[in-house]
C-alpha cells in the first residue's frame, strides 16, 4: 500500500550499525557542552569504559550479546574529535579493523557556548537557549542548528549505508549524532531528541534495508559498563552532552 511504512526484511539483507558512544571525558563529569570546538581526552574511567565497550562488541551477536546472530564487524568508524578516535582505538585493538574517521560523526558545534555547562549557558543567553530547544533552525553564536546537524548526520548514514551493503558498521561518535540516528529512523519529531539519553559507551543498535526499512534494535544499551551497585550509579549518573 503506497505511502504506509516499509516494513524489515529479512535480517540477513540489512545493513546494520552499531553506534557507540564514546567515554567520559572531565566534560562529560562536569556536565559541560562539548561539541565540535572542544576536544578532552577520555579519562581513566573513560579508557576503562571504552575497554568494557570494546568486550561487549566481541560478544555482540553472541548468545548474551545485544543482538543475538549479529554477524562480524566488518568496518569500524569514528567522528575526527579526540576522545572517539581514543574510545574506537581501545576497541580496535587486537582485531583486524582498521578505524577510519568520517567528519560527518563529528559531535555538534555549540560555538559560543562550547566548554559552558548548560547552567552557565542558560544564565547568559536564556532566551536562546529557549529558542535552541524549540526551533530546529536556530543556532548557538557561531553554532550549528538542530536541522544542520541532523542533515550531516543523515548524509553520513546514506554515505556508510552505501558504502557496506549488507554488513555490520562499528560507528563510535557522540550523543547528538547518535540520537540523532535514532529520531531520523523512528521519524521522530524534534522534541524527541531532546527526550533520548545516550550514555558514554553505550551501545545502540539500527538496522536498514535495501528498500528503505529500518529498524531500531536496541537503544542506550549499559549493561557491559557495569561491574556493582557504585559502577551502575556512576555510568547513570553521566550527562548526556
Amino acid at each position: 500500500m503506497s505511502g504506509g511504512p516499509i516494513l524489515p526484511g529479512e535480517p540477513d539483507t540489512a545493513t546494520t550499525l552499531v553506534l557507540a558512544r564514546h567515554g567520559r571525558t572531565e566534560h562529560t563529569s562536569g556536565r559541560v557542552l562539548s561539541g565540535a570546538g572542544s576536544d578532552p581526552a577520555l579519562t581513566p574511567a573513560g579508557v576503562e569504559d571504552a575497554r568494557r565497550l570494546a568486550a561487549a562488541i566481541a560478544a555482540l551477536g553472541g548468545p548474551f550479546g545485544v543482538v543475538e546472530g549479529l554477524g562480524p564487524i566488518t568496518r569500524a568508524e569514528c567522528s575526527p574529535q579526540r576522545r572517539a578516535r581514543q574510545t574506537l582505538d581501545e576497541v580496535v585493538k587486537g582485531t583486524q579493523l582498521e578505524p577510519w574517521v568520517q567528519e560527518g560523526w563529528r559531535e555538534i558545534n555549540f560555538g559560543a557556548w562550547d566548554g559552558l555547562s548548560l547552567a552557565e549557558v542558560s544564565a547568559r543567553w536564556p532566551e536562546a537557549v529557549r529558542v535552541w530547544f524549540d526551533d530546529p533552525d536556530a543556532a548557538p553564536p557561531g553554532g550549528e542548528s538542530i536541522r544542520t546537524m541532523r542533515a550531516r548526520i543523515a548524509g553520513q548514514v546514506v554515505g556508510t549505508l552505501a558504502a557496506n551493503p549488507g554488513e555490520v558498521v562499528l560507528v563510535v561518535s557522540h550523543g547528538g549524532p547518535v540520537a540523532t540516528v535514532v529520531h531520523e529512523a523512528l521519524g521522530a519529531g524534534v522534541a524527541a531528541l531532546w527526550r533520548m539519553r545516550i550514555d558514554p559507551c553505550s551501545l545502540t543498535v539500527v538496522r536498514y534495508w535495501p528498500d528503505g526499512g529500518c529498524q531500531v534494535v536496541a537503544v542506550n544499551v549499559t549493561a557491559h559498563l557495569a561491574t556493582g551497585p557504585a559502577a551502575e550509579h556512576q555510568v547513570g549518573a553521566a550527562a548526556r552532552l
